[in-house]
């Protein structure tokens, strides 16, 4: 397994996986920090942090995990490398799983980086408006959790993005699965309806210790682990991803 996982990063040199993984949280500090610098008087670190979690929970991580589990999956789709995989002596099961593996360490690895975006982006722009923009508790540990949460809460919807981009060597089905996925679940909360879904869970998550947060990262393992085995078990069934 691990001279899979060696060969699985060793191929992201030549995917866009990692600029995905890099750009997004950019982009969500980047908007964080312009909202801030524009808006009149003081702003509490709360409020601001809590702005960042919403922007990068509700659109821009489903959005980039549609992204990057549909570029981890067309490196094997577009040279038609799965008939080569498929023939090595290796479980076949440990090639998906591979995937997976990968795609969640992305995952992890973006919410890192959103965690040190918001901050820079904050101490930044209070530093260029001389120290009197930000007020309050940095929230330093809640934003930890928050984050940590976020991303178990995030496995189910990694799982289905990424069993979808598997099963099709087409980018467009996996695309629009997502891009539905996120404008549903966006439609779901502004109708304030409670909906347990995979493109929903992330946001639940970050309610920890709530009740609902609870509900959302305990259904983000146990979802995300059975989509997983399953998504596992059903592609390693196949003689190949379907065109």
């Amino acid at each position: 397994m691990i001279r899979l996982l060696s060969a699985e990063l060793l191929k992201l040199r030549r995917s866009l996986a990692v600029l995905v993984a890099l750009a997004a949280p950019a982009c969500v500090s980047a908007f964080a920090a312009a909202a801030l610098f524009t808006r009149p008087g003081q702003v509490r670190w709360e409020r601001f942090l809590d702005e960042g979690l919403a922007m990068w929970s509700f659109f821009m991580l489903p959005m980039s995990v549609t992204a990057i589990t549909m570029l981890l999956a067309q490196l094997e789709h577009g040279p038609r490398m799965w008939t080569h995989l498929l023939s090595l002596p290796v479980r076949r099961g440990a090639l998906f799983a591979g995937k997976a593996a990968i795609a969640f360490a992305l995952l992890l690895v973006m919410q890192v980086l959103v965690f040190a975006g918001l901050y820079a982006a904050g101490l930044g722009v209070d530093a260029v408006l001389a120290g009197d923009k930000l007020t309050g508790d940095r929230q330093v540990d809640d934003l930890a959790v928050g984050l940590a949460a976020m991303a178990i809460g995030a496995l189910p919807m990694l799982a289905v993005q990424l069993w979808v981009a598997l099963a099709s060597r087409s980018f467009v089905t996996p695309l629009v699965v997502g891009i539905l996925g996120t404008f549903f679940a966006l439609v779901v909360t502004a109708a304030g309806v409670t909906l347990y879904i995979p493109w929903l869970l992330q946001i639940f998550a970050t309610m920890w210790p709530k009740a609902k947060g609870v509900i959302g990262v305990t259904a983000g393992l146990i979802g995300g682990a059975m989509l997983l085995a399953a998504m596992v078990a059903h592609m390693s069934r196949r003689e190949q991803p379907a065109g």
